[in-house]
């Protein structure tokens, strides 16, 4: 049994997240390469953001992309090899 509003806010919230945070759009395509269908991918990413809202809250911080990148790269974080390369010439 869960809150069906609350999954239904956190399915979205992760779907939506895809477009603006390059992290997550890799980590999405990732569990979809691993053999997910979309729905799980996204609850595996939404299950990501909730872990990071949650840290949020103990700290008492804002979400800062820039900070949770930092995070990810001291972490060596599978995430960082699946994000997309950054021509510099067409940035």
């Amino acid at each position: 049994m869960c809150n069906k509003n609350l999954r239904a806010a956190v399915y979205h919230w992760a779907d939506f997240s895809r477009q603006e945070c390059a992290w997550s759009q890799a980590y999405y395509q990732q569990k979809r390469e691993q053999g997910q269908r979309h729905a799980q991918a996204l609850r595996c990413l939404g299950m990501r953001w909730l872990n990071i809202l949650w840290k949020m809250w103990q700290q008492h911080t804002a979400y800062d992309e820039a900070r949770h990148m930092c995070s990810l790269m001291k972490r060596g974080s599978w995430v960082l090899g699946h994000l997309p390369q950054i021509d510099p010439n067409n940035a």
